[in-house]
């Protein structure tokens, strides 16, 4: 029995096999509402500018160490950093109770 050979598994292919009771669920009722409703006359808001008082911030006046506190702000935002890197300035941004505050850091 050393020399025995062992029963290989059977290969299944997946179009031999039966196919599996599938879960059926009841059919959807057809809404009578639309997808989408098309809307005449609604204006379009004015966009938020940001930039404005971003350009107002005094970044290209601050030395190296010297710091703004922006109030009521979680977060700094992305045009800030863009801003700073188009005056090829560093700035680093700490969260801080009440704000934001940046440093020119280079």
């Amino acid at each position: 029995m050393k020399n025995a050979v062992k029963p290989q598994p059977r290969m299944v292919r997946l179009l031999d096999r039966e196919p599996r009771a599938s879960i059926s669920t009841p059919p959807a009722k057809p809404s009578t509402d639309p997808p989408f409703k098309i809307e005449k006359g609604v204006p379009i808001p004015a966009m938020r500018n940001a930039s404005r008082w971003i350009d107002q911030l005094p970044l290209d006046e601050m030395l190296v160490g010297d710091s703004l506190f922006l109030k009521d702000r979680k977060a700094i935002p992305q045009q800030i950093r863009n801003r700073a890197k188009q005056l090829k300035i560093e700035i680093t941004v700490r969260a801080l109770a009440g704000g934001v505050r940046l440093w020119r850091s280079a």
